[in-house]
């Protein structure tokens, strides 16, 4: 990387800041975005040599834009980089009959949670939403985790509340979070983890589970109904059609990717939902940065 302009760190460093006032990246992320982008504006160091102000030229608003158009696509992966998830699935696989909660396992799993948007941003409250959640149902035998992406690698199958677990179905569209699942299902045994990999937009319960399965105690749809609604709006109907005696839905605080709140508009996304499912709220459900209700 080429040597930045005396004068441009105290810039970029200013608009690092404001980019972390905007948006959940880290200073370090946010800092080596506008560092590689500088160069890409020579119109900037022109600026800078000459003794002017680069912040009042066109370019520095371009450069601005582009570097926070930047951070905003890196929030909004969904997921880390395939490569790396692959490789920590076969660590997992030559890691096979170990404990899930020995050092070399539980470390593993914790990189793959730290892979998805969805489960990262829930990583430091995991106590918290087990908690909550027994605290409001008995233990379940079953569940159903529909759109689980990676977040069945945080049941505590071991605990004692985990271990009156019997079969945990986790549904996802996406074929590598369905691979990871598979590789991890060999570790809670003697509880039955399945992984399917399934879109509900295309395929009826009878044809996305195994035959004669009793209704389940739980369905969880975790972040999952204000995502559909905006992406995958007839997904609803099967979801409501989940098999199971009761549903947890839940929704994030804030965006994704800005700070900021958007719990009024999530909320009613999820009153909808249960209205569209024939269910009414049992109770509340709430942690840090989610919240939501049972069903």
């Amino acid at each position: 990387m080429a040597l930045l302009h005396p004068g441009a760190g105290e810039i970029i460093e200013k608009e690092v800041l404001a980019a972390c006032r905007l948006y959940k990246v880290e200073p370090q992320t946010a800092r080596k975005i506008f560092t590689e982008l500088w160069a890409a504006f020579p119109d900037l160091d022109d600026a800078l040599n000459a003794g002017k102000d680069p912040c009042r030229l066109a370019a520095y608003k371009q450069f601005v834009k582009k570097a926070r158009k930047g951070i905003y696509y890196q929030l909004r992966r969904y997921k880390g980089d395939s490569a790396d998830i692959a490789q920590l699935c076969e660590l997992l696989r030559q890691n096979a009959g170990k404990s899930p909660d020995s050092g070399p396992v539980a470390q593993i799993v914790s990189e793959l949670l730290a892979a998805h948007v969805s489960t990262v941003e829930r990583t430091p409250y995991y106590k918290d939403f087990y908690s909550n959640l027994f605290a409001a149902i008995s233990p379940p035998k079953s569940i159903l985790d529909i759109g689980c992406g990676l977040h069945p690698l945080s049941y505590p199958f071991f605990a004692e509340q985990g271990k009156k677990l019997s079969l945990y179905i986790a549904v996802d569209k996406d074929p590598e979070v369905i691979r990871v699942l598979k590789a991890f299902s060999g570790f809670v045994q003697p509880a039955a983890l399945v992984p399917i990999c399934a879109d509900l937009e295309k395929g009826a319960w009878e044809e996305i589970l195994p035959e004669n399965l009793p209704r389940f105690e739980l369905a969880l749809a975790l972040k999952l109904v204000p995502v559909l609604k905006r992406r995958q709006p007839s997904a609803l109907a099967s979801l409501a059609k989940a098999p199971a005696d009761k549903m947890l839905v839940t929704a994030s605080r804030q965006s994704m990717t800005k700070k900021r709140e958007i719990a009024r508009r999530e909320k009613k996304a999820l009153l909808d939902f249960a209205t569209l499912a024939c269910r009414t709220s049992q109770a509340d459900f709430e942690i840090e940065n989610e919240f939501g209700f049972f069903l």
